[in-house]
């Protein structure tokens, strides 16, 4: 019988905590990693949220709207905001949040555009070109949400 996600997470947790390499992090903040670790999980068994503690489900509801909405503004996330507040600039706006990724990707400049990408003037909203693209083409396995930005 498989393990269960808080059953694969408790295993890897443990293994980090007894066996874990320590590295001082880019921020000079001490951690423990181990390499090579994968959880398999079955979706058919339920959504993977760990049970090992309280969820604030109202509070990651409302964070997740926030990013489907393509928000940035700390503010907006009400009393989950203190969540955000260290990491948000002088006007209470993070930069890298993923719903401004998600709805508002960045133009490609044109000296940084490439030959075969499909250059778009403006910025992209990527979550909308997705749904409207399974919604035309339910089993494209080419459909990829980036919110990762290297520059």
């Amino acid at each position: 019988m498989a393990l269960s996600f808080d059953q694969q997470y408790i295993r890897i947790a443990k293994e980090i905590l007894e066996d874990g390499i320590e590295v001082v992090g880019r921020n000079n903040l001490r951690y423990k990693q181990v390499f090579g670790q994968t959880i398999k999980i079955d979706l058919r068994d339920g959504f993977p949220a760990l049970t090992l503690r309280k969820m604030p489900v109202k509070n990651l509801f409302r964070e997740f709207m926030w990013d489907v909405n393509g928000n940035y503004e700390v503010s907006n996330l009400g009393p989950a905001k203190h969540f955000w507040d260290f990491l948000a600039d002088a006007e209470g706006r993070l930069a890298g949040a993923y719903g401004r990724s998600w709805r508002a990707w960045p133009q490609v400049c044109p000296e940084q555009h490439m030959e075969w990408e499909n250059f778009r003037s403006g910025p992209f909203d990527q979550l909308k070109w997705i749904w409207e693209q399974l919604k035309t083409n339910p089993t494209n396995r080419q459909l990829v949400l980036q919110t990762f930005n290297p520059a």
